[in-house]
């Protein structure tokens, strides 16, 4: 919980913008608000929508393991990409192409990152579409980008939960019905 105030006036705003320039006080922003600006002390922070199934703590504490250092790990392909090919035709990026897309409900940032993120953000007064600002900063940044990492290859856009694929290993988006995380 916290006042959007003190995102917008970090510049840490309108991560949910797919055009029409409103994201006032959506939850991204408070969390790379609580972590870039906040609260530092951590070397990787994981950025979770409330609709990805974890089946507990070590499968984070494994991934974690296993990319040590990585600035930035998220289901996304870093092919370049053009704005008339994605489905958010309307966003506005200010670098010039190749843009980079992904699906950012779940995918783990570093200190070095975030500070990135919160430079940007002091310097431009706004961000852009989170699923391509994660992924174009970083690698506008020359960051250590893992793309892909086989844990969060079940993280996709509108998917039916498929319990054949189900394990602990890797995390799943979408499983909406809370219920079934319990189940699980």
């Amino acid at each position: 919980q916290m006042d959007e105030k003190k995102c917008q006036e970090a510049g840490i705003q309108y991560l949910a913008d797919v055009g029409n320039n409103t994201s006032k006080g959506f939850g991204w922003e408070k969390g790379l608000y609580s972590f870039a600006i906040s609260n530092t002390n951590y070397n990787h922070v994981w950025l979770l929508e409330e609709d990805v199934f974890i089946f507990d703590e070590s499968t984070l504490i494994n991934i974690d393991e296993k990319y040590g250092d990585k600035d930035i790990l998220c289901n996304s392909s870093y092919e370049e990409g053009k704005l008339n090919e994605w489905m958010w035709k309307s966003i506005s990026i200010p670098f010039n192409p190749p843009y980079y897309c992904g699906m950012m409900c779940a995918c783990r940032l570093s200190k070095k990152y975030l500070q990135i993120i919160k430079q940007y953000a002091s310097h431009n007064k706004r961000l852009f579409f989170l699923e391509a600002f994660f992924p174009t900063l970083a690698k506008y940044s020359n960051l250590d980008v893992v793309p892909n990492p086989n844990e969060l290859l079940t993280i996709t856009y509108n998917s039916e939960f498929n319990y054949d694929k189900f394990n602990k290993t890797d995390l799943f988006h979408t499983c909406k019905d809370v219920k079934e995380h319990t189940f699980l």
